[in-house]
């Protein structure tokens, strides 16, 4: 019998290939855009109206935290293993001395290395203070030797063989003097002869290749390979709690998972094809999310609503609250928007968020040639949009509104990476 595919597996970027739709869905998806903005610009507040006058509710953010499928990251740390190899892990034999792996926002390639360094006790190198002044400052607190750093970190001098650095992104700023810290860093990668796993992400990644030749230092790196249909099939029925809460369609009322409620089949995961009562639904996730799990996580959120009580739906489908789930299309649902009088600047802003993997405003006011005034209403208004979140101090996209944004500013000639 066929071994069933992973959910999570390893290629070379250079081999990504984003998930697509028929030509038919493709023109539709053009055709809705056109018409959304064109209403949106029409009557501002329409979509927000029709929302509010729907027989739905969105789920309570407790419920959500139940139903949100969150990625086996401890899985896709064993298949990293696999596919590196037991020789790259033998101190004596190594494949390679250092092996990046880069992902876009929601790709969360960070959180594997850091699974995989409590896994194998190893040293993980710490990101850098979010204060802009510990990277353009003269203080140089950055500067230490990568074994005295990573043995200090772990309090284990064994294990200095193999080194996890999960966030280059944040060892440096795109300013004239924010690029020391991370050749400093690179150096010492080629010069101490320490296995390296490093992770960044692919915004930062493609940034750094223009600047500094990051790439052609460090090698061709990996990433995850994306998720299509039958993989995000496989990981909602391994994640969702089907078992205790059901979960139908908003247009026809039938249920997403039927055959594993009725008939207890725990093999679903090995077929290469879905069933045609959700097919639709989890290829609009695959395209839409451009196969980022991430991405496809937060619009399955998006995509959950609950009846509302006060609608005049059929009493048989009130059950008990959190036992019934309902799920509208990916492709009925309104895609953040830039604010109306959007300009360049909010693409400057964003822009430079997206390249360091999500910055503090500080770090923000830093790079970007604006007064703090301007780039502060600018925040402002990305957030009120839902295309940028705050938290923790640290601005990032909203991963609902990464494609978007991201479509965007390639339309507009920015630097984007490689996905």
């Amino acid at each position: 019998m066929e071994e069933p595919q992973s959910i999570w597996s390893y290629i070379a970027v250079s081999d990504f290939v984003v998930p697509t739709p028929p030509a038919t869905d493709a023109a539709r998806g053009r055709l809705r855009r056109a018409w959304n903005w064109a209403q949106r610009s029409l009557h501002p507040t329409s979509a927000q109206t029709n929302d509010e006058m729907s027989q739905w509710d969105r789920p309570s953010d407790e419920l959500l935290k139940l139903v949100s499928p969150a990625p086996d990251w401890l899985d896709a740390a064993n298949e990293l293993v696999n596919t590196l190899g037991d020789a790259w892990f033998n101190p004596e034999q190594p494949a390679r001395l250092i092996q990046p792996l880069v992902g876009p926002p929601g790709c969360d390639l960070s959180h594997v290395l850091q699974v995989l360094a409590q896994q194998k006790q190893l040293p993980s190198l710490p990101v850098l203070d979010p204060d802009p002044n510990s990277i353009l400052g003269s203080s140089n607190r950055w500067e230490a030797s990568l074994p005295a750093s990573a043995a200090a970190e772990t309090g284990n001098e064994t294990n200095t063989e193999i080194l996890i650095v999960p966030h280059l992104e944040k060892w440096y700023l795109r300013h004239e003097d924010g690029l020391s810290p991370v050749r400093q860093l690179v150096e010492q990668f080629i010069t101490c002869r320490t296995r390296v796993l490093v992770g960044c992400d692919s915004w930062a990644w493609a940034f750094l290749q223009h600047a500094i030749g990051i790439e052609d230092i460090l090698g061709p790196p990996l990433t995850l390979a994306p998720l299509d249909a039958v993989r995000i099939d496989a990981w909602f029925r391994h994640t969702l709690p089907v078992e205790r809460i059901e979960f139908r369609r908003t247009s026809n009322e039938e249920p997403l998972y039927p055959e594993l409620r009725d008939t207890g089949d725990s093999n679903e995961h090995e077929r290469s094809t879905l069933p045609s009562g959700r097919s639709d639904i989890l290829n609009s996730l695959a395209v839409n999310s451009r196969g980022n799990p991430g991405v496809a996580r937060a619009n399955w959120n998006a995509c959950l609503r609950t009846l509302n009580p006060n609608s005049d739906a059929s009493s048989a489908l009130a059950r008990e609250p959190g036992s019934l789930l309902w799920v509208v299309s990916p492709d009925k649902l309104t895609p953040p928007q830039f604010p109306i009088h959007s300009d360049r600047m909010h693409r400057f802003v964003l822009h430079a968020v997206l390249l360091h993997g999500g910055l503090s405003f500080a770090s923000l006011a830093a790079i970007l040639p604006f007064s703090r005034d301007e780039i502060h209403r600018r925040v402002s208004e990305l957030c009120r949009a839902r295309i940028l979140d705050e938290q923790s101090d640290i601005l990032r996209v909203h991963l609902v509104a990464y494609p978007m944004v991201r479509r965007d500013l390639q339309s507009e000639g920015f630097l984007t990476d490689a996905f």
